[in-house]
């Protein structure tokens, strides 16, 4: 048998209606700018990954050797179409410093090696709201589903050329979350009080402070301050630039206790962002883990209202 599905615009779910068992592996990041791709899928096998990549560089115009067809080649060597949960980020703020690779490679697992922008390690420091946490066979729990986290975190690639993020701490201030993610997911998790207020200055620009205190070890806190214009137009990052390449990653590294490295995928719609137009910044997270202790002002900031998140585990 035959089917053709048309694909227009930015459409979430637009390649999964194409009928092929490889499309949820793809984001919305490959579908920035509006276009028209007509995928058919032909007998029992449908349209394999091969296939997929040919109609996206013949039909959207795109170069097989660019940039999107290799971030399409990465995430298709990982494929993980199972769903372990759901969750909200929101309310993100993106926080990122240069710094020297040699401070940061020593601090990862040996498969992994650090990724460059510009000839520079990037050290982020990312405060969101965590929301309506979920497995995929129950519902969010008030108390429990809701909560906030702060990571430190930098940027990776893997000896099969897979990119992603690894973590270096995550802050939260709900325990079940803290524990449930150190003992499933591998994860640096730690607890702590945290808070998050969100005001308006007389100038109509939207005022978010993040503040925490570790209570776990080894000790550390935050205070960051940001404004925000919400009545700009949200746009999402433009390929090939330094906020791409900070914001849009999908893949996870976590190591488990005996040394084995793993990797898990998150499914989501591209962030959409704007302009952060002051930040102050006062931390000892990154310090406390060994990393540089960044007391000057970030190198790069972008705030982010949120996105729905689909969650595979990890392998």
């Amino acid at each position: 048998y035959e089917k053709t599905t048309k694909l227009v615009g930015c459409d979430k779910f637009a390649l999964a209606n194409a009928g092929t068992p490889h499309t949820d592996l793809i984001s919305n990041q490959f579908f920035s700018r509006e276009l028209s791709v007509t995928v058919t899928r032909h007998g029992k096998a449908g349209c394999g990954p091969e296939r997929l990549k040919s109609v996206l560089a013949s039909e959207c115009n795109l170069p097989r050797r660019c940039e999107t067809d290799r971030r399409l080649t990465t995430i298709m060597r990982q494929p993980n179409t199972q769903t372990a949960g759901y969750q909200r980020w929101q309310k993100l703020a993106f926080l990122h410093w240069r710094v020297p690779a040699s401070t940061l490679q020593p601090l990862i697992p040996n498969e992994l090696t650090i990724e460059q922008f510009d000839g520079s390690a990037w050290l982020g420091l990312v405060p969101f709201s965590m929301e309506r946490i979920r497995p995929w066979w129950f519902p969010a729990v008030p108390g429990i589903s809701w909560f906030l986290e702060t990571n430190i975190r930098t940027y990776v690639v893997d000896r099969n050329g897979v990119r992603g993020v690894w973590f270096f701490s995550l802050d939260a201030n709900q325990q079940l979350a803290v524990t449930v993610a150190r003992t499933f997911w591998h994860l640096p998790y730690r607890m702590a009080k945290m808070t998050m207020t969100v005001g308006q200055s007389p100038d109509g620009l939207t005022l978010f402070r993040y503040t925490g205190t570790r209570t776990d070890q080894p000790p550390a806190e935050y205070d960051v301050s940001l404004s925000v214009d919400l009545r700009a137009p949200a746009t999402p990052a433009a390929a090939n630039t330094l906020e791409y390449f900070l914001v849009e990653r999908y893949i996870l590294f976590a190591q488990k206790r005996n040394g084995e490295l793993m990797s898990g995928q998150v499914h989501h719609a591209p962030y959409l962002i704007r302009p952060i137009f002051s930040c102050g910044v006062s931390q000892s997270l990154s310090s406390a883990e060994g990393c540089p202790s960044l007391t000057t002002p970030p190198d790069h900031t972008a705030y982010s209202e949120g996105v729905d998140v689909r969650v595979s585990p990890l392998k």
